[in-house]
């Protein structure tokens, strides 16, 4: 299989670039958890620029995320279900239509609450640190140029 058309964190694209519905592949390989039941989630292959990358993430019913901070601030549109996230100790849901930010390096994790797949645009930007990444509470680092292999 073809690696999915798309741009990294370190491949920005010098030119135009489309990243059609059906060339976008979720992944639930890509993050910590991401392929266990409980912590189950999944990333479709984004866009990144010099200042902003921009991914789809879907979420089965029931499965939530890994408590984490971000080295850059989020923007997310809910597209699909309902998700609780919770920052800082707050809990947020957001329902499709809704958006949502939140600052740079906040504790956060996110919770499918749900009947469908939860499916949301996470638009992250660029703060201090490029490309961002990703501390969670066990220690791991994700860097978002690790996942550069998704992208051709």
């Amino acid at each position: 299989m073809a690696k999915p058309k798309g741009a990294g964190a370190n491949a920005v694209p010098t030119e135009t670039m489309v990243v059609r519905v059906d060339e976008q592949v979720v992944r639930f390989d890509l993050l910590p958890g991401g392929d266990v039941e409980g912590t189950r989630r999944g990333v479709a292959n984004g866009l990144a620029g010099t200042a902003c990358m921009v991914n789809v993430l879907e979420m089965p019913v029931g499965q939530s995320s890994p408590m984490r901070k971000f080295s850059g601030e989020h923007i997310v549109y809910q597209l699909a279900g309902s998700v609780v996230w919770e920052v800082d100790g707050v809990d947020h849901r957001i329902d499709p239509g809704d958006m949502l930010f939140v600052p740079v390096d906040r504790a956060y994790s996110f919770r499918n609450v749900g009947d469908v797949n939860a499916r949301f645009i996470d638009i992250a930007g660029k703060v201090e640190e490029w490309p961002p990444a990703m501390s969670y509470d066990d220690g791991t680092r994700l860097e978002s140029s690790s996942m550069d292999d998704l992208f051709n």
